[in-house]
């Protein structure tokens, strides 16, 4: 049970917020002050680097209220480890929370001008490159001194709004990005350390944990479909281990908070387990440390951790969501024809190069059948010269990237009872030389399956 005095500090900022109509307030907490500068609606980043945060911020603590208040959230039901987790009740009420909340879905290219707001240090300035710190920005020099990282690595498991989600995708000097690859970040030889790039000057464990557990929940990338693994050198973190250790050894600070009150401004959401650390341990049913430095200050009155064995209260237990990746038995090869399958052509320009991809939908009957088939890809400039692509497609394919019921929002398309498979970047030409495609998908046998010009899509 929390302290009286402290219930009592909760509501009186939440009613600060609420009658506040200035541009920008200073409000003591904890010793610590805050100050809010907006810019229109969107607030920038107050706070800096490696300054621990031992409070929650205004807008953190009126995100929490009614049946979303972490005394009710810590009482889920967590999993017992990487397996159940998914499944958990907490998972779920963690899910919804950030989800319901979400309100603003960025896209790529607006992504850019936002980071002004939410990657400066001290309300303005100069962007901070995310791994080194680095003074970069804010003006856009089309990837020429800065781009943007996915933390999660594109190629494991993106392929829609989350692909494009400004709390995952941070400004980074160029340099860094290339460094980083798409390697799982760990602490073993083979990982990449989020601290290399500024020599341990700026420790980005904790980030890059609490990044990985947002993603992970709000977006729900748990099961790579055989195309990646989520822990391991195949994925996105080394291991539990290793996440959990760096949430508790490096702790939130300011910087990370005042980013989530200034993606919270853009989106309407926050990462729950930046808020509250205590989260990440409880998901997958560990003891949470009492000795770890968090925002909220609830490490050190955690009690033990919930039995697993226990359903919390039916009616505080979101919906259940269904398991989005059961895996089908595997279908005969004659479902494999042009009549089941369809494909479509994706351009995105990025740095005055297209970025060309192919996207085949097919139907829940031949989702598991893709193993040895070839593609073909070849585009025609405009000067008539001919560029050709070949690659495999299916699952365990490091070519293409397996998914279910992706939306038809911005550049992607529905697949309403199927599947959706999503091509990695085919070839970067110069904007506006690709006239046109020709695509070739073939089986085992060499027979074509699917074989035509495919129309371009943005």
């Amino acid at each position: 049970m929390k302290p009286f005095t402290r219930r009592c500090l909760a509501v009186l900022l939440i009613f600060m917020i609420t009658v506040s109509y200035l541009p920008a307030f200073t409000l003591q907490a904890s010793g610590n002050t805050v100050d809010y500068v907006y810019s229109g609606k969107y607030i920038y980043n107050w706070g800096e680097r490696e300054e621990e945060a031992t409070f929650l911020s205004p807008n953190a603590i009126a995100f929490y209220t009614g049946n979303n208040t972490y005394d009710v959230l810590s009482d889920y039901q967590g999993g017992t480890g990487t397996s159940t987790a998914p499944s958990s009740a907490l998972y779920k009420a963690l899910q919804k929370l950030m989800k319901d909340r979400h309100t603003k879905i960025t896209s790529y290219g607006e992504t850019r001008p936002l980071y002004q707001y939410t990657d400066c240090e001290n309300s303005g300035g100069r962007i901070s490159s995310f791994y080194s710190g680095t003074a970069i920005g804010p003006n856009w020099d089309s990837g020429s001194t800065w781009n943007r990282e996915h933390t999660w690595p594109n190629s494991k498991g993106l392929g829609g709004d989350d692909e494009n989600d400004i709390m995952m995708l941070r400004p980074t000097a160029t340099s860094e990005n290339g460094a980083r690859g798409n390697k799982a970040y760990g602490q073993s030889s083979g990982y990449y350390n989020p601290n290399s790039e500024s020599g341990g000057e700026h420790d980005l464990r904790g980030d890059v944990a609490r990044i990985f557990l947002y993603v992970y929940v709000r977006w729900g990338n748990v099961d790579g479909n055989g195309q990646y693994s989520t822990w391991g050198t195949r994925g996105v973190m080394e291991s539990l281990d290793v996440l959990l250790t760096w949430m508790e050894e490096d702790p939130v600070d300011t910087w990370e908070l005042g980013r989530n009150d200034s993606v919270q401004s853009i989106t309407g959401t926050r990462n729950v387990f930046v808020d509250y650390p205590e989260f990440a341990f409880l998901l997958f049913g560990e003891e949470i440390p009492e000795t770890m430095t968090t925002p909220s200050g609830e490490a050190k009155n955690a009690e033990e951790t919930p039995d697993t064995e226990e359903t919390p209260d039916t009616e505080q237990t979101p919906d259940p969501t269904p398991d989005p990746d059961p895996t089908p038995d595997t279908p005969k090869d004659e479902t494999l024809s042009s009549e089941t399958i369809s494909a479509y052509m994706q351009v995105r320009t990025e740095n005055s190069l297209q970025d060309l991809r192919v996207i085949f939908v097919c139907n829940e009957e031949v989702l598991f059948s893709f193993e040895s088939l070839s593609v073909t890809v070849e585009f025609t400039t405009a000067s008539g010269a001919k560029k050709t692509y070949t690659g495999t497609l299916g699952v365990g394919s490091e070519d293409f990237t397996l998914f279910r019921s992706v939306t038809a929002d911005g550049d992607t398309f529905r697949a309403d009872i199927g599947c959706l498979l999503f091509g990695r970047a085919i070839t970067d030409i110069p904007e506006g030389t690709v006239v046109s495609a020709t695509v070739t998908l073939k089986d085992p046998t060499g027979a074509a399956l699917l074989s035509g010009n495919v129309p371009f899509s943005e």
